[in-house]
């Protein structure tokens, strides 16, 4: 790989990070102050449609980025990540389900799908103890599709 190449994809990995760390802190402060379904309507609005620039490294800047924010959960990062596929031209699912602990409590997660294959959020094994209540595709194309399902 030449040096500018390198030099180009490491600009590119930093301005991702940078653009992931200011939706992680957007959306995380968003949920505070915001009731869910505006802030869900706001990242429908969201989507650029630049095709696939950078769009396989999406999850892990997020990932990254979500690291220096405190009570980042995995709703806002799941936000996050659709917000920045979708603005890479990406069509995915956000799923939130619910499930009940050993101790009889009640428990809660949020992870992103494209083309049914998990990209954020855990793996398949581990989300079948989740039982799906909502899920929200957003991207290119989504067009009806992008209201809220109930499951």
């Amino acid at each position: 790989m030449s040096r500018r190449k390198g030099l180009s994809r490491r600009t590119g990995s930093t301005l991702l990070l940078l653009e992931a760390l200011a939706w992680v802190i957007f959306i995380r402060a968003s949920l505070w102050l915001r009731p869910y379904q505006k802030l869900l309507k706001f990242c429908q609005t969201c989507s650029i449609g630049h095709a696939g620039e950078h769009a396989e490294r999406v999850p892990r800047a997020v990932r990254r980025a979500a690291r220096w924010i405190p009570g980042a959960s995995c709703l806002t990062q799941a936000l996050a990540a659709q917000v920045l596929l979708a603005r890479r031209g990406v069509r995915s699912v956000l799923h939130l389900g619910v499930n009940l602990t050993p101790s009889g409590g009640f428990g809660a997660h949020a992870w992103i799908e494209i083309d049914s294959i998990v990209v954020m959020g855990g793996d398949q094994r581990s989300l079948k103890r989740y039982s799906r209540i909502i899920s929200h595709e957003t991207g290119p194309a989504a067009g009806a599709a992008a209201k809220p399902r109930i499951a």
